[in-house]
Parts: structure tokens; sequence; C-alpha cells
């Protein structure tokens, strides 16, 4: 069964507005940098607080993100059923924001979340990466 595309069409323009106000949410608030030009996958980071700090904050909120590894930041992706809720934009970034206190007040101590690659997770793991794939350089370009 397909869905007319008037649907589909609203259904877009609704996602991208609410992916619009959080992503201005997001260029909003000091402590974060925003990755990229998002569409409505938000991916963002910071120089200044624990990002997995904030995500263990809105975790508990009933947010869910993706975790980055290299640098450490989040990402999520705005669906339909998001924009079903009033002012879900609003409550994010005050939740965000809640989110930056309390990274700011756990400095020093360790998150729960962590992102974790394969080998390439741990520091080891990811100086051992480096050192096979240089090495398979070395033999690939061996004269």
């Amino acid at each position: 069964m397909a869905m007319p595309s008037r649907i589909i069409i609203r259904a877009a323009a609704a996602i991208m507005t609410v992916a619009g106000r959080i992503k201005k949410g997001v260029e909003e608030v000091p402590e974060l940098t925003l990755i990229g030009n998002p569409t409505f996958v938000i991916s963002f980071r910071s120089d200044e607080v624990d990002v997995f700090h904030v995500n263990d904050f809105m975790k508990a909120k009933g947010w869910r993100f993706n975790v980055l590894q290299l640098p450490p930041a989040l990402h999520f992706c705005v669906t339909m059923p998001q924009t079903l809720v009033d002012d879900v934009a609003e409550r994010f970034i005050d939740d965000l924001r809640a989110g930056i206190d309390y990274a700011r007040s756990n400095t020093g101590t360790t998150a729960q979340t962590t992102a974790l690659y394969g080998l390439a997770g741990s520091l080891e793991g990811n100086q051992q990466v480096t050192e096979l794939v240089f090495g398979l350089f070395d033999h690939l370009y061996a004269v």
C-alpha cells in the first residue's frame, strides 16, 4: 500500500521544522558545537564538558542518542513521532541545557556512557590499529 505524497510531504515538513528548531537551539548553547550542516540528523560535540555525561543526563530524561568516539560527540535523528509531541524542540533544549549543567557538576568523574568501536576504542588499541595501518602501507608501497 503506497502512502499518498501529500502525507509524505506533510511528514517531511514537520520533521524539518522540529529539526530546525532543535538545530537552532543547539547552536545557542555556548558549550556545544554543531557538527556539519545537519538536516534531520543532528550531531554535536563539546570542548568544555564531557558529552557522555550530557548523554547520561538526557537518557534519564527519556532522550536517546547514538554516541560517537573520535571526537566524543552525540547524534540523533528527528523522526515523525517526535513531531507529534507539543513543544518537543523546546523541551529538548531545556533538558540539554540542564544536561550541560549536570556534565559540568560531574567534571572529573567517569560517565556511564562510552563509545567503543572495536579495538580502536581504547588508547592502546587505537595505537595498535595505527601501527597496523602504517605497516600495511609500508608493505603496499615497498619498492
